[in-house]
């Protein structure tokens, strides 16, 4: 018989957003092998700093997941964007939207299959965080859901006034 692995216990949350038309076991194998692929990349920085992969990916999606967002309130006859602070479990959902938004538009503009175009934006994710954790500011631009979280939270420090 064949020894099945076990699942990343993080890697569960991400399945649906992924998840198109009923094909999750497929995706799920896919977001597995993309992750695994990471960590044989990376194992030597993670044998180092002595974290896990598993830790890594939470970590990621930590730096991606909005704090504040902005929400319409009607208030006086006028509408309002209002800030106001994200729940954990909806700011993990954000985060990982952004990565499949991102995942979609790198493989049709590329013109590659959508598990290798997962595979780049998350290994970009993880370079992005390496670099910030190392306070190095390259010539490298942000990544596109870094950037979706940055605008986010401007627009939400810009409408602080109308916060009661």
């Amino acid at each position: 018989m064949k020894k099945k692995k076990k699942k990343m216990e993080s890697t569960k949350k991400r399945v649906n957003v992924f998840r198109k038309g009923g094909e999750k076991a497929g995706v799920d194998r896919r977001v597995q092998e993309t992750l695994r692929e990471r960590e044989r990349r990376y194992w030597k920085v993670d044998l180092e700093s002595q974290k896990t992969g598993e830790e890594r990916r939470d970590e990621i999606l930590n730096g991606l997941k909005p704090v504040i967002e902005t929400k319409a309130v009607k208030r006086g006859g006028r509408s309002h964007q209002v800030p106001t602070p994200v729940s954990e479990q909806r700011g993990r959902y954000r985060a990982c939207n952004w990565v499949r938004d991102a995942t979609l538009k790198r493989a049709k503009k590329m013109g590659t299959p959508r598990g290798y175009a997962r595979r780049l934006e998350l290994v970009g994710l993880y370079d992005e965080l390496k670099r910030r954790e190392q306070g190095v500011s390259g010539v490298k631009r942000q990544s596109e859901p870094r950037q979706r979280r940055d605008r986010m939270h401007r627009a939400a420090k810009a409408n602080r006034v109308f916060a009661s």
